[in-house]
């Protein structure tokens, strides 16, 4: 049975109506045989396949949302961590940032095939009613046992959550906190990562989450992947983002 814990709503930063990318990094073309090989399997994988057969039931689910459905999650990084799931087999994943819960969706669907595994996904409270009830909206019923979403700050969710669970095997940044917010978010998941486990940034060309990783952190192996979402924010379309996939060091 799907975990919900909730909190009051709490008034989030405004996103600029005109955001633009404020981090570049250098992507890496052949970011998937990097993975690949990272991971020590073949590339192209069978379970690539699997992704594209899934896609047009997990965006079909989200598409009649109109208020802020643009929000979507990056397929390519979503098709990453797809591959990193199914060939790794986590037993414990944490993802910062559900939204509409695509990531979250794709994530579960591969535990399902793995036959083990849970995913806890914190989302901060929106103080749109709309937005606040749509939040996981991609995640059907037959995989909620593998799931519990926390709907509530990192801050007050995240230390608590990482006591009880340990070390994790897969941690998922897929929001664009910044300042001390993200700065805590990144120490406390790399701390809470296994050996060999992989830590997973999402817009890294909007967040400096990336950035102030590599600035802080050792012990890593890092790839940099691009991909071409619908739109990134809700109020501004834009043409690209960047994504990180990042192991730790054994």
């Amino acid at each position: 049975m799907l975990q919900i814990l909730r909190r009051r709503a709490v008034t989030s930063e405004p996103v600029p109506a005109q955001y633009h990318p404020a981090f570049h990094h250098q992507a890496m073309l052949d970011w998937e045989s990097r993975l690949h090989r990272d991971l020590d399997v073949t590339w192209p994988c069978e379970e690539a396949i699997e992704f594209q057969s899934l896609c047009p039931s997990v965006t079909g689910r989200v598409k009649p949302l109109r208020v802020g459905a643009e929000r979507h999650t990056n397929l390519d990084m979503a098709r990453g961590l797809w591959c990193i799931l199914r060939h790794l087999k986590p037993q414990t994943v944490v993802e910062v940032g559900a939204g509409f819960g695509v990531t979250s969706r794709f994530i579960l669907e591969a535990l399902t095939l793995n036959r083990s595994g849970h995913l806890y996904s914190i989302e901060p409270p929106d103080a749109d009613p709309i937005l606040r009830a749509r939040t996981g909206f991609a995640v059907e019923p037959r995989l909620a046992h593998r799931w519990s979403l926390i709907v509530d700050t990192t801050k007050l969710a995240l230390p608590g959550l990482l006591s009880r669970l340990g070390l994790v095997d897969l941690f998922v940044h897929d929001c664009v906190s910044t300042g001390n917010a993200m700065r805590y978010e990144i120490d406390m998941a790399w701390a809470s990562l296994k050996p060999r486990g992989a830590l997973v940034f999402g817009h890294i060309d909007y967040s400096g989450a990336f950035q102030y990783f590599t600035q802080s952190h050792s012990g890593y192996q890092a790839l940099i992947g691009e991909t071409d979402p619908d739109r990134v924010f809700a109020h501004d379309p834009q043409p690209k983002s960047q994504f990180a996939v990042v192991f730790k060091s054994a």
